[in-house]
């Protein structure tokens, strides 16, 4: 039994230290205080050579893995890992979601602001483009993200599920711009254009 346990111990140290070379690993055990070297690395993952406890200790926050998943059985061992891992990459998708809806509402704030003071002038009138780019700026508001999320997609047909569904989210979100509407839609009142007093006539 004892002989089984150094080979799973073994198969989960290979496993655990992904593109980590064994050199690698034994340089920071020996930096802890242990004499190991490469050999030793190569001797524990064939199980010819037990690690004793207190190694284990220092090698599972080495592996950054738990110390039952460094002594399980490589089956369970792994399947724990990997839902660890995948959870650990939920939890960072979903700050960096977070992250970027603010960013999101701290630049639509910014593009309100500015188009505020934009229609404020009448002789502000963007051409086509502009009021493409205005209308598609407006339409990816943060309350689009979980009505996107929501929608059921088909991976053999993710590409255009997605497209359509996104066209979809920012047409319901972005009525056409013009100066005029958008005015009407914040309560604002356009600044007169400014005249040059006519130049008095020389004579």
């Amino acid at each position: 039994m004892a002989e089984e346990r150094d080979t799973y111990v073994g198969k989960n140290i290979a496993r655990f230290r992904g593109a980590e070379s064994q050199q690698t690993i034994a340089d920071r055990m020996r930096r802890r205080g242990w004499r190991w070297s490469q050999a030793t690395m190569w001797a524990v993952e064939r199980g010819d050579r037990p690690v004793r406890l207190v190694e284990a200790v220092d090698l599972a926050e080495i592996l950054r893995v738990s110390l039952h998943d460094l002594l399980s059985r490589p089956s369970m061992a792994h399947a724990s890992h990997d839902a660890l891992s995948a959870a650990g990459k939920v939890r960072k998708a979903h700050h960096d979601a977070v992250t970027a809806i603010h960013h999101l509402e701290m630049a639509r704030d910014e593009l309100r602001a500015a188009l505020d003071n934009a229609s404020m002038f009448t002789e502000w009138q963007p051409d086509q483009d502009q009021r493409d780019l205005i209308e598609s700026a407006l339409g990816h508001v943060p309350d689009t993200v979980p009505a996107f999320a929501s929608i059921s997609v088909d991976p053999d047909t993710l590409g255009w599920q997605k497209d359509e569904a996104m066209q979809a989210l920012t047409k319901k979100h972005s009525p056409a711009f013009t100066p005029e509407n958008w005015r009407a839609e914040r309560g604002l009142t356009a600044t007169p254009v400014e005249t040059e007093p006519p130049t008095p006539k020389e004579g």
